[in-house]
Order: C-alpha cells, then sequence, then structure tokens
C-alpha cells in the first residue's frame, strides 16, 4: 500500500500527495488537503494554532522535491487555523530548473512555443526579482529623486526670500 501511494504522488496524484504528508504531520495535529492545478501544488495545512511557516514549508517542500513531480514548477503552501476560511500564511516556491519555472526563459515551454509560432519574436532578458544590485540601483536612484523633489520647493523659498524684489510684510510702500 506505501509503496503504490509513493508512485501515485511521485506521478502528481493530489490524494497520495495528502496521504504521505498527513501520514507525518497528523500526528502533531496537522491535517493537509492538496489540489492540482496545470503546473502548480497547493497545499493547504489546517491546524490549531496555524502551523509553524517555517518548520511547514521547509518539511513540505523537501519532500515534494524528493517526489521529483514531473509538470510541477511551482509549489504554493498555505497555513490555516483550523476552522477559518483565511489562511494565517501562503508561500510560493518556484520548483525545478530555471527554465521550467522561469517563463521568461528562453527555453519554457511558453517561449517555445511563441518562437514556433512566431518565429521573429524574441523574449527580452529578465532578471528574476531578487537581485541585489538591480535593487541597490533602483533604491539609489529613488532616493536621489525624493531628494531632488524635496529640494526643488525648499530653493525656491530660499531664492525668493534672499531676492532683492521681495518685500517684507514690516516695510512700507514709497510714497513719491
Amino acid at each position: 500500500m506505501q509503496q503504490e501511494t509513493v508512485r501515485l504522488a511521485k506521478q502528481g496524484d493530489p490524494s497520495a500527495i495528502a496521504a504521505l504528508i498527513n501520514q507525518s504531520l497528523r500526528p502533531k495535529g496537522i491535517v493537509a488537503k492538496v489540489v492540482r492545478k496545470n503546473d502548480c501544488l497547493r497545499i493547504l495545512l489546517d491546524a490549531s494554532p496555524p502551523p509553524d511557516q517555517v518548520a511547514s514549508v521547509r518539511f513540505v517542500e523537501s519532500g515534494i522535491t524528493k517526489l521529483e513531480i514531473p509538470g510541477i514548477t511551482t509549489l504554493q503552501i498555505l497555513g490555516r487555523q483550523m476552522g477559518q476560511s483565511l489562511p494565517a500564511w501562503n508561500q510560493i516556491i518556484l520548483l525545478g530548473d530555471e527554465s521550467e519555472a522561469n517563463p521568461f526563459h528562453e527555453e519554457h515551454p511558453l517561449v517555445v512555443a511563441i518562437q514556433e509560432a512566431k518565429p521573429n519574436f524574441t523574449i527580452p532578458n529578465y532578471t528574476p526579482p531578487g537581485n541585489k544590485a538591480f535593487g541597490v540601483v533602483f533604491g539609489i536612484f529613488g532616493l536621489i529623486g525624493g531628494i531632488v523633489f524635496l529640494a526643488i520647493p525648499i530653493i525656491g523659498l530660499i531664492e525668493a526670500t534672499l531676492s532683492p524684489d521681495a518685500i517684507s510684510p514690516n516695510s512700507e510702500p514709497e510714497t513719491t
């Protein structure tokens, strides 16, 4: 029975995956529900209180990675307080190599299909989020832009008060 469940889980059967997860987590008061939609495997973990996110994600990701389920590129893990409708936490993990998980990669099936349909169509290079240099550069530009945005009115105010044409509210108009 256990070998059959593992075989089905490796094929991506949600019931078999849930059975394997529940075998380990049910003694800890956690119940798993698994749904597969296209290339995404969604695993909801119900417990009271909600399961610990770090430990749960580590456990589920490790187990799903070992199964090497073909066609699964995204893993969504949700933790929920038993009896509630909304999750307490939610984490999405990209699985597989870059060509499978990154829809902008030149070997991704979507890109290949587009290029077959339109041979002259090219996908621009894409840097996934998390590139620190990208964030630093845009952070610096944002900081500089903010300083300039604040400095322009201040400079205008200073120029207006130092201008010889500025009329002091205490001065009286000249009479001729």
